[in-house]
C-alpha cells in the first residue's frame, strides 16, 4: 500500500509539473488511537483501521488515490485540486469518521488532518509530503478533530485552521 502511494504520488507530481496544475494531498491521523487501542484491544482497532481505509475511499473521487501511510495516518492524492477544494474534501472526509465511530457502536472517532497543495514548478513528493504533515500536527496541537491548510511562510507558522 505505501509502495503504491509512493509510485502514485510520484506520478502525479511529475504531472503537476508537466501541466503546471495543483497536486492536493492530505494526510490524516486518528486522534487518540493508542488510548483506543489499548482501552479497546488492538482487534478493535484493527476493525477501526479497515473500516476508515473503506470509507475514505468510498468518500473520495475516482481520480484520486486513498492509501495508508503508516500507523493510523492515511493518505489521500487529489491531483486538479487547488487548496479551497482540497480543505473541502478533508473537511467531508473528517465529518464521515465521526459517523464511522457512532455506526460501529465503538464510540467517537475523531481524526485530524493536514493539507498542503502542490504547485510547480517546486513541487517535489517530499516537500508535499512534509507540508501535510506539517498542517497535520499543527491540527493535532491546536485541539484535534480539525482540518489545517498549510501555507508557505516559516514552518512556525505555517499552518492555519479551518
Amino acid at each position: 500500500n505505501r509502495r503504491q502511494f509512493d509510485f502514485v504520488l510520484a506520478g502525479e507530481i511529475s504531472r503537476s509539473l508537466r501541466f503546471g496544475r495543483p497536486l492536493g494531498l492530505i494526510l490524516l491521523d486518528i486522534d487518540d488511537f493508542k488510548q483506543f487501542n489499548d482501552t479497546r484491544g488492538h482487534l478493535a482497532g484493527d476493525e477501526i483501521l479497515r473500516g476508515l481505509a473503506l470509507l475514505l475511499s468510498q468518500s473520495i473521487r475516482a481520480m484520486d488515490t486513498v492509501a495508508r501511510y503508516g500507523g493510523e495516518e492515511f493518505a489521500v492524492i487529489l491531483p486538479e485540486t487547488e487548496a479551497e477544494a482540497a480543505c473541502q474534501a478533508a473537511e467531508r472526509l473528517r465529518e464521515v469518521v465521526a459517523v464511522l465511530g457512532l455506526a460501529s457502536g465503538t464510540g467517537q472517532i475523531t481524526v485530524s488532518l493536514g493539507v498542503a497543495v502542490a504547485r510547480a514548478p517546486a513541487a517535489t513528493a517530499e516537500a508535499l509530503i512534509q507540508a501535510a504533515d506539517v498542517a497535520l500536527y499543527q491540527a493535532k496541537r491546536s485541539g484535534k478533530n480539525q482540518v489545517v491548510l498549510y501555507a508557505n511562510s516559516s514552518e512556525r507558522d505555517a499552518a492555519t485552521r479551518l
